[in-house]
C-alpha cells in the first residue's frame, strides 16, 4: 500500500482508496493468494499509514468514494473554534491546486463536516446534511430531481459530479451573441450553431479570454479527445481516463495530418469512451493501458487493432505521439489512419513503434518538436487585416 501510494505522489496522481485497491490486488507470484480478500483489508492498511506517518489520505494522493462536492471559498471551523479558509475543487487534488490555494480540504462525508464545526458560508454556519437524487443519466429527470431538491428537499447547496466551467463559458456567449443553437458533439466538443459570420471574432476572444481555444471543426486535423469520466468519478474505473485525455488533447494541439485524427481514452475495458473505433484508442486495465490504432466509425466501420500495452502515462503518450508522427510523416494526403495501416502492415507499425525504442523516441521528439509553437489556429484571423472578412458591407 505505502509503495502505491509513493508511486501516486511521485506520478502526480491521485485515486479513490477502491481504486488504489483495485490497482495493487494481484495474486502473489508462486502461490495462489491474493494480496487482499476485499477492500476492508486494504483500507485498515491506509488507516495504520495515516497514525503511523501522521498525514492525511489526502496527502498521500488518495479520496474516499465521493458523495457530493462544492466549489468555491468555503470556510471550516474545527470543535477548538480554529478555522480553516480554502478552496473545494472539482479537480483531483495536485500541485496545481496547491499552489494556487492554501489548503484543500475534503469532507468525505455529512458526519466529518459536522465534526468539524459545520460549514460556514456568507457569515452563517450550517450543519451539513447530503441528500442524494439518482437522475439515472437522463436529462429531463435531473431537471425534475433538482427541482424536487430546491421545492421539496429546501436544500441550501445544489452539488454537481463535474465541474461546469466549459458549460458557463458557452452559456455566457451564447446569450451575448444570440446564438440559436448550443450542442455537445459526439466527441465532446460544444457547438455553437446558427451565428452570424460579424461576430465570430469577438465570440473566439471571449471564449479566449475563458481558457477555451476554438477548436478544428473541420481541417484534417487533431478534433478532441474523448474520454469517459474514469477512474475519476466511476466505480468502475481502473485509470484517470479524464486526467490522459486531458494530456493527450494538450500535446496534440494543433496537429495537422494527413486527414482528421479522432482519440479516445476509456478508464476500463467497457470502453463507454468507444476508443475502439478512433484512429487512437486508449483503454485502462488494471495494470496500465492497451493502445490500439485505426480504427474508424465513419461510412465503413474499421474496429482499431491493438498495438501494445504500456503501464504509464508517459509511455501513452510517447508510444501514441510516435504512431500519429509515423503516420504524419508518411501517410497520404486525405488518407485515414485505418487506410494508411492497411497499406503498410500492422508489423511494418509494430516495427518501428514498438519494437524499435530509439526509433519511437526519434518519432516522438520530431512530434513535440513539431508542436512545440502551437498557437490558436483562428488567431490570424482577429488580426487588424485579416478581421476585414468579417465586417458586414454596407450598400
Amino acid at each position: 500500500m505505502a509503495s502505491g501510494a509513493k508511486r501516486l505522489i511521485d506520478e502526480g496522481k491521485t485515486t479513490s482508496l477502491r481504486g488504489l485497491y483495485y490497482m495493487l490486488k494481484h495474486t502473489i507470484d508462486g502461490t495462489k493468494e491474493e494480496t487482499f480478500e476485499d477492500q476492508a483489508d486494504s483500507d485498515t492498511i491506509i488507516e495504520d499509514m495515516e497514525v503511523t506517518l501522521n498525514a492525511l489520505r489526502e496527502e498521500m494522493h488518495l479520496y474516499a468514494q465521493k458523495r457530493g462536492e462544492m466549489v468555491g471559498p468555503i470556510t471550516l471551523t474545527d470543535s477548538a473554534g480554529v478555522t480553516y479558509t480554502g478552496r473545494l475543487e472539482l479537480t483531483e487534488w495536485n500541485d496545481t491546486n496547491r499552489e494556487s490555494h492554501d489548503i484543500v480540504l475534503i469532507a468525505e462525508n455529512a458526519e466529518q463536516a459536522n465534526k468539524a464545526g459545520g460549514i460556514s458560508v456568507g457569515g452563517k454556519k450550517y450543519k451539513v446534511e447530503i441528500v442524494y437524487a439518482d437522475y439515472q443519466s437522463n436529462t429531463p429527470r435531473a431537471v425534475q430531481t433538482t427541482e424536487q431538491m430546491i421545492t421539496q428537499n429546501n436544500v441550501n447547496f445544489l452539488f454537481s459530479p463535474f465541474g461546469s466551467g466549459a458549460a458557463k463559458a458557452g452559456s455566457s456567449v451564447s446569450e451575448k451573441y444570440k446564438v440559436p443553437t448550443v450542442k455537445v458533439t459526439g466527441g465532446q466538443r460544444i457547438d455553437l450553431l446558427g451565428i452570424k459570420k460579424e461576430d465570430l471574432p469577438g465570440i473566439w476572444a471571449d471564449l479566449n479570454a475563458a481558457g477555451m481555444v476554438s477548436g478544428h471543426a473541420y481541417g484534417k486535423s487533431i478534433r478532441t479527445v474523448k474520454t469517459c469520466v474514469g477512474m475519476e468519478h466511476c466505480r468502475f474505473g481502473t485509470q484517470l481516463a479524464m486526467s490522459m485525455g486531458v494530456k493527450l488533447e494538450k500535446m496534440l494541439f494543433d496537429m495537422y495530418a494527413p486527414h482528421k485524427v479522432k482519440l479516445a481514452v476509456s478508464g476500463c475495458p467497457r470502453n463507454c469512451a468507444e476508443a475502439g473505433i478512433k484512429d487512437v484508442g486508449i483503454i485502462g486495465v488494471d495494470s496500465g493501458y492497451e493502445i490500439y490504432i485505426a480504427g474508424n466509425g465513419g461510412i465503413k466501420t474499421e474496429v482499431a487493432q491493438f498495438l501494445c500495452k504500456v503501464s504509464s502515462d508517459e509511455e501513452v503518450m510517447e508510444y501514441s505521439g510516435a504512431f500519429l508522427q509515423l503516420y504524419r510523416e508518411e501517410g497520404w494526403y486525405l488518407e485515414r489512419t485505418c487506410h494508411y495501416l492497411e497499406r503498410v502492415g500492422m508489423d511494418y507499425v509494430k516495427g518501428k513503434i514498438v519494437e524499435d525504442e530509439e526509433g519511437r523516441k526519434v518519432l516522438y521528439a520530431r512530434l513535440l518538436d513539431a508542436l512545440k509553437d502551437a498557437k490558436d489556429p483562428w488567431a490570424t484571423s482577429r488580426e487588424p487585416e485579416a478581421i476585414k472578412q468579417f465586417e458586414p458591407i454596407s450598400i
